[in-house]
């Protein structure tokens, strides 16, 4: 929902149909001061606001800043549709799996050691657990064309170590024995197939170029014996290097390793070990997408956790994600600029994912919401917010913004300055700034619950 040239939405009035960039045209007035000065859409929303339902995984892709989306767009807009960066968020409305961000930095060498991926975690288990087995709620009908009072708009929505040749050498030779070291560590004994072939070469030919001469860091990244965990500039040039040279590698042999990983896995399987959640994934999104895409590689270096009904996440500028099973609601900036690199069908930009992804390396981050009978979830960006309405919030206010509300379960009616207007699941509303107070009433007896996105007044 939203004004976006690719997709944008109509407004229902009367039976008849009015794009929502054509109503602001028309009707200015509709919009706050705030949000009528923005360059790229000026006087218009600044935010879009979606419903996703993930039965099978969606890419691993970031989203580039500003000064980078200006750039992508000039020298490919067609596959990079504006000039505008992307920050988004995404409310859980069932439980909700997804990758986002880097592992710690313990949790990467447990795997690049050909750990057991026992690791996996699940944060919103630790804060109270998810709800396991919770059955998704059914696709809403949306766009629905209803005659209503005009208050209210229905929406349809190599490096050289050194230049002397002798001390070149010296150094060639500690290198040769320390890969000697990490392929014999990597490597475990027996004809059953191992994935640590690949982790093997990943440590040779990435990871030590970059290692620091401390001798309590090994790979690059620290010893898991190290009171901090937070990743140093080292780290992250490891971590860059390990990403690339996997990313980058020929087709043929990243099939090849997805292949052994595949295979080990089914190896343990059939010799009766229980599989961890990580190793389940790793099947799971070969199965989904077979013929040995580089994205099953992804959950070994991301964050791999769930959330829970109301939990949310935010996604800062080229934070790498990729969502993987469950519901949701998702706002972000008024944009359609995606880097892909894994798990899609679709155009894939390696280089450009590689070169500008965030690097960091810490737990999943979920976003606290600020509380009381109607939640809000502010994330550190100027064009959204979004506001959870349930059946017990009374009313709202879009005094100070327009905004978009989206009935994700139950009934209710509207109520405002004389006017009323029923809405059901799967109704989307436009709601105009200035409208002081909306009450909610006639809600229904089972558990009503709504979202209203809107850009904050600065």
């Amino acid at each position: 929902m939203g004004v976006h040239p690719n997709c944008p939405s109509s407004v229902v009035r009367e039976g008849d149909e009015i794009l929502l960039a054509d109503l602001f045209k028309r009707h200015p007035e509709l919009l706050a001061d705030h949000e009528k000065g923005t360059p790229l859409f000026a006087g218009t929303l600044q935010f879009l606001f979606k419903v996703l339902s993930v039965n099978q995984a969606l890419s691993v892709q970031t989203h580039p800043t500003k000064e980078q989306a200006v750039a992508l767009h000039a020298a490919d807009p067609k596959n990079y549709p504006d000039a505008n960066h992307k920050p988004e968020m995404a409310i859980a409305i069932s439980h909700f799996e997804l990758l986002c961000g880097f592992r710690i930095p313990s949790e990467i060498v447990e795997h690049l050691r050909g750990g057991e991926g026992g690791k996996e975690r699940d944060e919103a288990k630790k804060e109270g657990g998810a709800r396991e087995g919770a059955e998704p709620r059914k696709g809403a009908e949306l766009g629905k064309t209803v005659h209503q009072p005009p208050l209210f708009q229905r929406i349809r929505s190599g490096s050289t170590w050194t230049r002397d040749g002798s001390c070149h050498s010296r150094r060639e030779e500690s290198r040769n024995r320390r890969r000697q070291t990490v392929a014999k560590e990597l490597t475990a004994p027996g004809s059953e197939p191992r994935p640590s072939e690949l982790v093997a070469t990943v440590v040779t030919n990435c990871a030590i170029k970059t290692c620091s001469s401390d001798p309590q860091r090994r790979h690059g990244i620290p010893d898991q014996g190290r009171q901090s965990d937070q990743p140093s500039l080292i780290n992250v040039q490891a971590l860059r290097s390990i990403f690339t040279y996997i990313w980058k590698l020929p087709a043929a042999e990243i099939a090849a390793h997805v292949e052994t990983l595949i295979k080990f896995i089914g190896h343990k399987r059939d010799s009766k070990v229980e599989l961890s959640k990580l190793e389940l994934l790793l099947v799971r999104l070969n199965e989904e997408y077979p013929g040995g895409d580089v994205g099953v590689f992804a959950p070994l270096l991301l964050n791999y956790f769930s959330l829970r009904p109301g939990q949310a996440t935010f996604l800062g500028p080229n934070r790498p994600h990729a969502y993987l099973k469950g519901d949701c609601v998702e706002c972000m900036a008024c944009s359609d600029n995606t880097i892909r690199a894994g798990l899609t069908p679709k155009f894939k930009d390696v280089n450009t994912l590689c070169a500008n992804m965030d690097y960091t390396m810490s737990a999943p981050p979920i976003l606290d919401r600020s509380g009381g009978a109607a939640d809000t979830y502010a994330p550190a960006t100027p064009e959204f917010a979004v506001q959870q309405i349930t059946d017990q919030t009374g009313s709202f206010s879009s005094r100070d913004a327009s905004s978009l509300l989206l009935v994700t379960n139950g009934q209710a009616t509207l109520e405002s300055g004389g006017q009323k207007l029923n809405i059901r699941t799967g109704d989307v509303i436009f709601v105009p700034a200035g409208t002081e107070k909306v009450a909610l009433t006639g809600v229904s007896c089972n558990f009503f619950q709504a979202w209203r996105a809107f850009t904050p007044r600065p």
